[in-house]
């Protein structure tokens, strides 16, 4: 009987064995796969961080770029007006003169009325030019209303040969539409 207790205790001590070294297999398994789980989640962590710098250059060189073009394009825009007021001046004495043609006064006024610096150059120089001239004659003068005067009859100018123009367009077009008329009627 000693021997069957025995035996039925080593059976026992055996399944206890088995029962033990099945209980750590499966704590290790379970610490390997929340250990997997762990770095799983830290390499999606990192990944996510990587994309986020990766977006976040992404965004400073397209607003780095916007910012290039803008300042080309400012620079672009500032020589050309440098352009357009350098002819504006040069053009100050056809002005002064009244020698400037329809299209030619047309620009000269329109850029008079954009732009601040011009104004104000064509002030000095018509107030020197017809100032010096007055000065010899010796007559009484009120330049800046003479000025104001002559940019007032430029603008009615202007808007007396675009009203012509556009007459003379509307008349092409009638004129056209006749011809068209003429020539549908004629074919049928």
């Amino acid at each position: 009987m000693l021997a069957v207790l025995g035996s039925m205790k080593g059976e026992n001590s055996r399944e206890e064995r088995r029962s033990k070294e099945e209980k750590r297999s499966r704590e290790e398994r379970r610490l390997i796969e929340e250990r997997r789980l762990i770095e799983e989640k830290r390499l999606i962590e990192e990944r996510r961080l990587i994309e986020e710098r990766r977006l976040i250059e992404e965004r400073r060189l397209i607003e780095e770029n916007r910012l290039m073009e803008e300042k080309y394009f400012m620079e672009s825009l500032l020589s050309v007006e440098k352009a357009k007021c350098k002819e504006f001046e040069r053009l100050i004495p056809g002005f002064i003169a009244r020698k400037l043609d329809f299209p030619t006064l047309s620009g000269f006024y329109e850029h008079w009325e954009a732009c601040d610096e011009c104004k104000e150059e064509l002030s000095i120089q018509y107030l020197v030019r017809e100032g010096m001239q007055r000065l010899e004659e010796g007559s009484a003068f009120d330049l800046q209303s003479e000025l104001d005067q002559r940019l007032e009859e430029a603008r009615r100018k202007i808007n007396s040969h675009s009203a012509f123009l556009y007459l003379g367009m509307t008349m092409e077009i009638m004129v056209s539409c006749l011809l068209v008329w003429v020539f549908v009627w004629i074919l049928l």
